[in-house]
C-alpha cells in the first residue's frame, strides 16, 4: 500500500515472506499469529499486492491481484513479471529498479495492464526494494492501485479541452481573456487578425489600448462593475483601434468567468466584426437623409404650385367674376323696370357670379390660405377650424396649449395640411357631431397636433393591416420623412390622431 505522500506501507527491513513460518512448521505461536495476520490483511486489500525477485520473477500475491489476472496463487508464483506486464519495456524497468537504494527504497510508475476479461487498465505501482543487512537487494515488493477512471476522465477532460481551444482558435469572431486590469491573457487568431498586433505585442497591452477612447469612457464603468460582483456582463457596440490605428466597428460582448469558490478569474470578451453593418446603416441613414430632403422639396413644391394655382384664380378668375358681377349690376340699372322677364334674368345671372366669386375665393384659401404664409400657423388653424364649421357644418374648436415656437415654412406647411387632411377623413368617414383640433408642444418638446372627433371611430384598432386609407397613409409617411410620428387612438368613443413634429 502508498501512503498520502506515496510512500510505501511496508518498511524494506521488513522479512520477505519466504522466509515465513510456514502452516505445519514448528515455530512460537507468537511469529505464527503475526505472519496470519499480515497476510490477513494483505489479502483483504483493494489494491494489487505482489512480490517479486531481483529476477523479477514473482514470489507472492495477494487476492486483489490474483483476481485481476483471473488465475490461482499457483499460476501465477514463479512466472515472470514482464509476462503479466508485455507493454513494460523490461531493459528500462531493470535499470530502475536497480538503481535503489536503501536511501531512495521505492519508486513510482504507471503500467498498462490487460485484465482477465479483456478490459485495458492503467495502474500505478509503487516498488520498493527490500534489502538484506548488508545492503543487497533480495526482494521487490509492488503495490499496484487501478486508475484507469481517473486516467479515462485525464484523458476525457484533454479532448474537451483540445475540443474547446479548437472552437476558440476556429472561432470567426474575436475572444479574449483579460483579468482585473484589462491586461491580455489570451487572444485567439480572429481578435489577433482583427487588431493588427501579434500575439507577444498583445501580451503587452491593455483592452483600453485597443479600444477607442471615446467608446472606453462609456465601457470602464461596465467593466469595473463586472469584478464589483455588481455585474454579470454587458453588450455595447464599440471601436476597435487597431495597431495602424484603423477604427474597426465591433459587437463586443463580456462575460466573467468565476473559480469553483465564486472568486472572479479573469473576463472573456467576444467581439464580432460589424463594420458592413455599420456601413449599410450609414448608407441607409444618408439616403434616408436624402429621401427627407426630397420629400420636403416636394412638399414645398407642391405648396408652391397651390400657392401660385391660388394666386392665378385670385388674380384672373377671381378679378374676372368680380368686373363681370360689377358691369352686370349696370345692365341692371340701365335696362330699366319695365321689362320685369329680363330683369329677373339679370338678377339670377348676377346672383350666379357672386357665387362663383364665392367659391372662388373659398377654393383659394383651401388650396394654399394667404394667412398661413403671412400671420402663421395658428391664425390658419384658427381660419381652418372656422371654415369646416361653416362649409362642412362640423362645429370644429381651436385650442393652443402655450406658446408654440416659431417653425420653419416647411414644419407650417406640413402640420396645416395635415390638420386639413385629419378634418376631411372626419367629415368623410366618421359622422361626427363635433371635432376638436390641439396644437401645443408635448413633454420632450415636440410641436404636438391633435384632431379628436366623437364619432363612429375605426372598425378594427388603427395601424393593423388595411385599417388605413390612402389619407392617413399619406400623412403618415409625410411626417415620418421630417422625423416626426402620427399616433392614433380609437374606439366607440371616436377617434383621436396625434401628430408630433420635432421643433428644429
Amino acid at each position: 500500500m502508498i501512503d498520502e505522500n506515496g510512500h510505501a506501507l511496508f518498511p524494506h527491513t521488513l522479512t520477505p515472506i519466504s522466509n515465513l513460518p510456514a502452516v505445519g512448521i514448528t515455530a512460537g505461536e507468537e511469529t505464527y499469529a503475526i505472519a496470519s495476520r499480515y497476510l490477513s490483511i494483505i489479502n483483504h486489500q483493494l489494491d494489487l499486492v505482489c512480490r517479486y525477485s531481483p529476477e523479477f520473477m514473482v514470489t507472492f500475491v495477494n487476492d486483489a491481484f490474483c483476481h485481476f489476472f483471473g488465475r490461482a496463487p499457483d499460476k501465477l508464483l514463479g512466472i515472470s513479471l514482464f509476462s503479466l506486464y508485455r507493454a513494460v519495456e523490461p531493459e528500462l524497468f531493470c535499470q530502475h529498479v536497480r538503481q535503489l537504494t536503501p536511501d531512495a527504497p521505492y519508486i513510482v510508475t504507471e503500467r498498462h495492464a490487460v485484465a482477465h476479461t479483456g478490459a485495458d487498465h492503467w495502474q500505478q505501482w509503487c516498488d520498493r526494494a527490500v534489502f538484506d543487512d548488508c545492503g543487497r537487494i533480495v526482494e521487490y515488493q509492488a503495490v499496484g492501485r487501478d486508475i484507469t477512471n481517473q486516467n479515462n476522465m485525464e484523458v476525457q477532460l484533454h479532448e474537451r479541452e483540445e475540443r474547446y481551444r479548437a472552437i476558440v482558435s476556429n472561432a470567426a469572431m474575436g475572444i479574449c481573456l483579460v483579468d482585473a486590469y484589462g491586461q491580455f491573457l489570451e487572444c485567439n487568431p480572429a481578435f489577433v487578425q482583427m487588431s493588427g498586433n501579434l500575439p507577444e505585442e498583445l501580451s503587452m497591452l491593455t483592452l483600453a489600448q485597443v479600444t477607442c477612447p471615446e467608446d472606453w469612457e462609456e465601457e470602464r464603468g461596465l467593466f469595473q462593475r463586472l469584478w464589483e460582483n455588481n455585474s454579470t456582463g454587458y453588450s455595447l457596440e464599440k471601436r476597435l483601434l487597431t495597431k495602424d490605428n484603423r477604427l474597426i466597428w465591433t459587437q463586443a460582448m463580456t462575460t466573467l468567468i468565476r473559480d469553483p469558490h465564486n472568486e472572479p478569474q479573469y473576463v472573456v470578451q467576444l467581439l464580432e466584426d460589424i463594420s458592413v453593418r455599420k456601413e449599410a446603416e450609414r448608407i441607409r441613414s444618408e439616403y434616408a437623409d436624402r429621401l427627407r430632403a426630397l420629400s420636403l422639396n416636394a412638399t414645398l413644391a407642391e405648396e408652391r404650385e397651390r400657392r401660385r394655382i391660388a394666386q392665378n384664380l385670385h388674380d384672373q378668375i377671381g378679378q374676372m367674376l368680380a368686373i363681370a358681377r360689377m358691369q352686370l349690376g349696370k345692365i341692371c340699372a340701365s335696362a330699366g323696370v319695365k321689362d320685369t322677364d329680363l330683369q329677373q334674368n339679370l338678377e339670377e345671372t348676377r346672383t350666379l357670379l357672386s357665387e362663383a366669386l364665392d367659391y372662388s375665393r373659398t377654393v383659394t384659401c383651401e388650396l394654399s390660405p394667404p394667412i398661413l404664409h403671412e400671420l402663421g400657423l395658428v391664425p390658419a388653424l384658427r381660419w381652418l377650424a372656422r371654415h369646416f364649421s361653416d362649409r362642412y357644418h362640423l362645429p370644429t374648436n381651436l385650442s393652443v396649449d402655450g406658446a408654440i415656437p416659431k417653425l420653419a415654412q416647411e414644419e407650417r406647411v406640413v402640420l396645416y395640411h395635415t390638420a386639413r387632411e385629419l378634418l376631411f377623413n372626419v367629415v368623410k368617414h366618421a359622422q361626427a357631431s363635433q371635432a376638436q383640433l390641439v396644437i401645443g408642444l408635448d413633454d420632450g418638446g415636440m410641436v404636438a397636433l391633435m384632431v379628436e372627433d366623437d364619432g363612429d371611430g375605426f372598425p378594427r384598432p388603427a395601424g393593423t393591416a388595411g385599417s388605413e386609407g390612402f389619407g392617413l397613409f399619406s400623412v403618415r409617411e409625410r411626417v415620418g420623412q421630417m422625423g416626426g410620428s402620427l399616433d392614433i387612438e380609437t374606439g366607440s368613443w371616436g377617434t383621436r390622431c396625434r401628430v408630433c413634429l420635432p421643433v428644429p
